[in-house]
């Protein structure tokens, strides 16, 4: 069994928070691309608009940008920065925060992203936020070494 356990800090926090900010995003940029994309073109020439107003239309991404730009409250990181991450002898990597637990199987990591001072478990599109994030001085058991051969062939330096 290997376990990282404790209170992310430094860089490693602020990627977890930018890379959840990201994704909880991503929904509303798809559906703002697609009805820029589709329904503009369709939109304004009927409503015999110029299309010099066009511009009025991103006002909506503006404000997104900035929004994810604010401060996560501190009553939302319990359900964003994990606390402890273990990998079980049965192949089950279980992330804990203090108000979610979410697991996986070793199966079904995609990579592994080494950016020095920790790991980002990665499964693909599936579920890669930051839940899986365990930063290397954390570990509580186990060795890094020991982790880095259950990995082995799937770890991409950063």
């Amino acid at each position: 069994m290997i376990e990282f356990s404790g209170e992310l800090s430094g860089a490693c926090r602020r990627y977890v928070l930018r890379r959840s900010v990201i994704l909880k995003m991503m929904p509303f940029l798809f559906a703002l691309i697609v009805v820029g994309l589709v329904l503009c073109p369709i939109v304004l020439p009927l409503l015999n608009m110029a299309w010099y107003y066009a511009p009025i239309l991103c006002i909506p991404l503006v404000l997104v940008w900035v929004l994810s730009e604010l401060p996560i409250r501190k009553k939302n990181l319990d359900r964003i920065l994990p606390v402890q991450l273990t990998v079980t002898e049965d192949g089950d990597i279980i992330s804990r925060g203090a108000a979610y637990e979410e697991i996986m199987t070793v199966e079904g990591v995609n990579c592994v992203l080494d950016f020095g001072e920790w790991y980002h478990i990665s499964f693909g599109l599936i579920a890669d936020g930051g839940h899986f994030v365990c930063q290397k001085s954390l570990i509580s058991q186990g060795t890094i070494e020991k982790f880095e051969d259950l990995f082995e062939g799937k770890i991409v330096k950063k």
